[in-house]
């Protein structure tokens, strides 16, 4: 996603996500709870450690039939980072994150027949690529 992304110690890490649900469907209220990001930063020792940035409960409204991606598809706007942390893995050292990241979320919607496709990101000073989309029936 980020490849071998560099965390300097002090760094602000962010994280987020988006989704969609493409094609005909209801007015959705989707939920996303529980929801984190952990990366996975490797020190210059060698030795990995979780860098895990927590995500606010967020309720969003996907409208009737919309095919838009919720809160943005823009990958650089704020709205498409929920949560932030700042690094102290590896104390006052840059490290690196070449495994990537893994996002959890708990999805709920009043819409429990179509899909909701979700892809996430970080960054640290970047853009943030997007991950590959998942899709989840809440």
């Amino acid at each position: 996603m980020e490849g071998n992304l560099p965390i300097p110690a002090g760094s602000t890490v962010r994280a987020g996500y988006d989704f969609t649900m493409p094609g005909n469907h209801p007015d959705a209220h989707v939920t996303f709870m529980n929801g984190s990001v952990t990366v996975h930063v490797t020190c210059p020792d060698n030795s990995v450690h979780p860098l895990t940035i927590s995500l606010p409960t967020q309720t969003h409204d996907d409208p009737l039939n919309s095919n838009a991606w919720y809160p943005s598809g823009d990958q650089s706007k704020p709205s498409v980072y929920q949560g932030s942390l700042v690094s102290k893995v590896c104390g006052t050292q840059t490290g690196h994150a070449p495994q990537g990241a893994t996002f959890t979320a708990e999805v709920c919607s009043n819409d429990a027949v179509n899909k909701v496709h979700i892809r996430f990101h970080y960054s640290d000073r970047s853009s943030g690529s997007w991950s590959e989309t998942k899709s989840v029936i809440p």
